[in-house]
């Protein structure tokens, strides 16, 4: 069996806070990072493990490395290197709190359909993933759409963004300031004058304020 150290320091890397465990695999090929909840762990290509008591895992690599969806089911699940992945796209209809934002009603719906996981003996059919690609509000279907660039909803939307790519930060300002970051890289390495930008969405940001 490999050292484990590496497994840890990129679980604890994830979130140390919320780790609760890192086991190897009896096969010895890596290892399962268990998290009291699945926040932070949704952005690595590859499919939580569910255990029992509302916990979730990650396969973890020897070296360290999470593997994508396809090379990790090959580890976990080897006896399904020989059947095929077929995606489908199937239209559902759920009813969710009007409450609660269409980010939150995207995560109910995606807790609800993860029922449908298991295989099915007589068809020998498994749905193995789920991911929600497109939500659709009720206002929307029946024409009745909010105006998009509404400052609040902008806000909304893109604290549902920064907590979807910098979930493991809890300060709004941190995160702020790692988008801002990322956006400045992202600037460069595609040959973008950052404060032209920066100006310019100043400009939009001034007139969607005062509406």
């Amino acid at each position: 069996m490999s050292n484990p150290q590496k497994a840890w320091e990129t679980a604890e890397a994830i979130s140390a806070e919320r780790l609760m465990a890192v086991t190897a695999l009896e096969t010895g090929a890596g290892y399962v990072a268990r998290f009291t909840t699945d926040e932070g762990l949704r952005g690595f290509g590859q499919s939580l493990i569910q255990h029992q008591g509302g916990t979730f895992g990650i396969l973890i690599m020897p070296d360290g490395r999470i593997p994508q969806e396809r090379e990790a089911r090959a580890i976990l699940m080897p006896h399904l290197a020989e059947r095929e992945e077929v995606i489908a796209t199937v239209q559902l209809a759920f009813e969710c709190s009007a409450a609660a934002s269409l980010h939150d009603q995207g995560r109910q719906i995606h807790d609800n359909i993860t029922c449908l996981l298991g295989e099915d003996m007589h068809t020998d059919v498994a749905c193995v993933t789920v991911s929600i690609a497109h939500l659709s509000p009720e206002a929307e279907t029946y024409g009745n759409v909010e105006p998009s660039n509404v400052p609040s909803i902008q806000a909304e939307r893109m604290g549902e963004t920064l907590t979807d790519h910098y979930g493991d930060i809890e300060n709004a300002g941190e995160q702020l300031r790692a988008a801002l970051c990322d956006l400045r890289h992202f600037a460069d390495a595609n040959g973008l004058d950052f404060s032209r930008w920066d100006q310019s969405a100043a400009k939009h940001y001034g007139a969607e304020a005062d509406q």
